[in-house]
């Protein structure tokens, strides 16, 4: 566009026009174990929704999505715990062989998150560990204190899967497992998954207007 006459992308009076970054899962579903089902999918992603509502990847300790961010809702470490390594005794109480899961680790100072591949844990083991390669805090690991007061979570593990408004993506295989929030069968409802960052992709435009749109997943 051009001053004074740009170019208008706007949605028609009185309409609802929704930009989605999501696709809906169109596969058959059928029952894993439980409230859990699974269905093949060709595309690898981080969000899930059914009927619109966000779900959350499977975890330990268990959370809902709105309380992702919330500490109440994340293990604790125990005394023991260095850098590149998480002594925790509830861990053992998973009865999970966490080795490969994701550790999102609130660590050292705690005003930085990571996530790293848990590289070593045992069954019903307390301890597991990680590669010590966190920028910017590696002067931390001569101090106790704020090894042993820090909090974390697991992720990346079908074994997480334990309650209602969960999911797990087995990137190996394409499988998707969700545990619907009422419990029955996915096929019930309306799946999606996010695809795509953006709705809109403006580039090397000037004098471009975008009116009226509701953007959902992207």
């Amino acid at each position: 566009g051009i001053e004074g006459k740009p170019v208008r992308f706007i949605a028609t009076p009185g309409e609802v026009v929704v930009l989605k970054g999501t696709e809906v899962i169109r596969g058959d579903w059928s029952a894993h174990e439980g409230a859990i089902y699974k269905t093949q999918v060709n595309e690898v992603f981080e969000q899930v929704f059914v009927d619109g509502e966000m779900m959350i990847e499977a975890r330990w300790p268990n959370a809902r999505f709105d309380q992702l961010l919330d500490r109440v809702c994340w293990a604790k470490t125990n005394v023991g715990s260095r850098y590149g390594k998480i002594v925790d005794s509830n861990l053992a109480s998973t009865e999970i062989d966490w080795t490969g899961a994701v550790a999102t680790l609130n660590v050292a100072h705690q005003f930085f998150s990571w996530t790293r591949t848990v590289v070593k844990h045992e069954k019903g083991s307390d301890t597991f560990t990680y590669d010590k390669d966190l920028p910017g805090i590696t002067h931390y690991a001569d101090k106790t204190t704020p090894w042993e007061e820090n909090v974390y979570y697991l992720s990346g593990k079908l074994e997480a899967l334990d309650q209602p408004t969960e999911w797990f993506l087995d990137e190996s295989t394409g499988t998707l497992y969700v545990w619907a929030p009422d419990g029955d069968n996915p096929e019930e409802h309306e799946v999606e998954v996010k695809v795509r960052d953006y709705g809109f992709d403006v580039q090397g435009a000037d004098y471009v207007q975008i009116e009226g749109f509701r953007f959902f997943g992207c």
